[in-house]
């Protein structure tokens, strides 16, 4: 009878204490010890049935040796208590943590030198000090956002009109406005070309909202405001003019489509900017129009790498220029839509940040201790303090015009 054999194995086993076999056994048997446990465990009680007087003590010995033959494989699972868990995965909740702390401070910035400090903070932060409350807000301000003049001001001298490009240019349009005794408005919008009757469509989202509102409200008040004297179209024109070359993952191309129309076909920048141009002249206003094109939007950041290069104890010279081919690709192609407005509207001007901060393989990140850019494609406060004034004198320098009291 098979029970009465393996009983008999069993008793005999338990004499000759030999764990190793019964573990070599298990092993060998290719099952989940539980499952070879419970089948033998059932051939012992079936034996135990027949025989339970004599072998009561065999059917004990047959749960130890499952439990016994089982146990090397329990053993692990068995002994994991929460503690033991909780401070196995302490070390990675350590590092977990620090690296939230590392995140929260932006790098330990305590024990950076003053330099490197000083770089890191530069980062996203050298921004038009008025962006809160001229551009960040969630529509166009109908009052305010005027410098060099009262909040409440219905006139003013100089419009500053377009995306966030508008809103980085601001400080140097207003600082060379203050030198010739100007007010400035700023109306900028993030995501919204300066361009009538378009919609501005972003992939995902669809058109960008309050961007069609805006062109109705300035041309009414450039049509109100006798006193303008300057109107300044600036904007991330790339952007919007289905460019070839993609290299930032957040800023993705914005398409444009003819709002005067249902079909969402492409509508080209040049004839965008055409239109624009022909609803200002249309409001018979005698300001000057001045269009800042495509500022060279770089393949890196140049306050992060300067402040990487000083922790690192590297040369920052290598921060100091941008290598030009892919940022001169990019704007190319808006420049050559913007030079076919111009075509049309002869009375009309335009500065090339490109022409001037590029040269065919490098673009320049800073001008001595200045840094030009406060991330990859916008001019910082600083850099737009050092360089508007100078491509406004330039524009501007002919007769009849307010010159410099400074």
């Amino acid at each position: 009878m098979r029970s009465g054999r393996v009983a008999e194995a069993l008793e005999r086993d338990r004499r000759m204490q030999k764990p190793g076999y019964r573990r070599v056994f298990v092993r060998r048997a290719g099952a989940e010890p539980q499952r070879v446990g419970r089948a033998l465990l059932g051939d012992v009680e079936d034996a135990a049935r027949g025989q339970r007087g004599r072998d009561e003590s065999g059917h004990a010995n047959a749960q130890r040796w499952v439990r016994d033959s089982s146990q090397p494989f329990r053993k692990p699972a068995a002994q994991t208590s929460r503690r033991q868990l909780a401070f196995s995965l302490s070390p990675l909740l350590l590092v977990v943590m620090a690296g939230v702390v590392v995140f929260a401070t932006r790098g330990l910035p305590d024990r950076l030198a003053p330099a490197a400090r000083t770089a890191a903070a530069f980062s996203g932060t050298d921004v038009n000090p008025a962006r809160a409350i001229c551009f960040d807000g969630p529509q166009l301000p109908p009052t305010g956002c005027r410098f060099g003049a009262s909040p409440g001001a219905q006139d003013y001298d100089v419009l500053v009109w377009g995306d966030s490009h508008a809103d980085a240019v601001t400080p140097g349009v207003v600082t060379w406005a203050a030198a010739r005794g100007l007010s400035v408005r700023e109306a900028a919008r993030g995501g919204c070309p300066p361009l009538v009757g378009v919609r501005a469509v972003a992939p995902r989202r669809g058109e960008i909202p309050g961007c069609r509102g805006v062109a109705p409200i300035l041309l009414q008040e450039i049509a109100d405001n006798p006193a303008l004297k300057v109107i300044i179209l600036a904007a991330r024109w790339p952007i919007y003019a289905d460019p070839k070359v993609v290299y930032d993952p957040d800023s993705p191309p914005i398409s444009l489509q003819d709002a005067r129309r249902t079909s969402t076909a492409a509508y080209p920048l040049g004839q965008a900017l055409g239109r624009t141009l022909d609803a200002i002249a249309a409001t018979h206003t005698r300001a000057r129009i001045l269009i800042v094109g495509p500022v060279p939007e770089l393949t890196f950041n140049p306050p992060d790498c300067l402040a990487q290069a000083l922790v690192l104890g590297r040369g920052e010279q290598a921060c100091r220029g941008a290598p030009a081919a892919l940022p001169l690709v990019r704007a190319r192609g808006a420049e050559a839509e913007i030079r076919k407005a111009l075509g049309l509207h002869p009375g009309v001007m335009a500065v090339f940040p490109s022409e001037r901060l590029c040269t065919a393989s490098s673009c320049l990140t800073a001008r001595g201790p200045t840094l030009l850019y406060f991330d990859d494609d916008h001019l910082s406060a600083a850099g737009a303090r050092m360089l508007l004034p100078g491509w406004l004198d330039e524009a501007f320098s002919g007769p009849g015009f307010p010159a410099s009291r400074r």
